[in-house]
C-alpha cells in the first residue's frame, strides 16, 4: 500500500501542505475530517472511511467510528473499563475509544508492548 505523506488542503484561497507525521488525530465531521495539529486544525473533504484504507496500519489506529489517532503522538493509553481505552494525545486532549474497537485497539496495543 502505497500511503499519502501529505494531505493538500485549500484554505481561503491558500494552500497548505499537511504533512501524516504532523497529524496528531483525525476526526469525523460529516462528509469532511478534522485533522488535527498539535497546535491547529484543518478540514479536508474526505471520509474516514476512505481515509483509513490510505493511511499506514502501523502508524494510525482507528479507536472510533469518529476518531483515528496517531500513535506517534499517542502520550499515553489506559484501559478504563467498559470496553473502553482512554487515550491521552501529545497536545494533551483525552480522545475515548468506541467500545466496538476493543479488541483491535488491544490487539496493537500488545504488539507493541512486545
Amino acid at each position: 500500500m502505497n500511503s499519502p505523506k501529505h494531505f493538500t488542503i485549500r484554505e481561503k484561497g491558500r494552500e497548505h501542505k499537511v504533512h501524516v507525521d504532523s497529524i496528531v488525530y483525525m476526526r469525523a465531521e460529516g462528509n469532511y475530517l478534522c485533522l488535527q495539529l498539535k497546535d491547529r486544525h484543518f478540514l479536508y473533504r474526505m471520509t474516514m472511511n476512505a481515509v483509513e484504507t490510505e493511511l499506514d496500519p502501523v502508524r494510525f489506529l482507528r479507536i472510533h467510528r469518529s476518531f483515528i489517532v496517531n500513535q506517534s503522538h499517542v502520550r499515553s493509553s489506559r484501559y478504563s473499563g467498559n470496553n473502553e481505552f482512554i487515550f491521552t494525545m501529545a497536545n494533551n486532549e483525552r480522545i475515548v475509544s468506541g467500545r466496538s474497537y476493543k479488541e483491535q485497539i488491544a490487539k496493537v496495543l500488545q504488539e507493541q508492548a512486545v
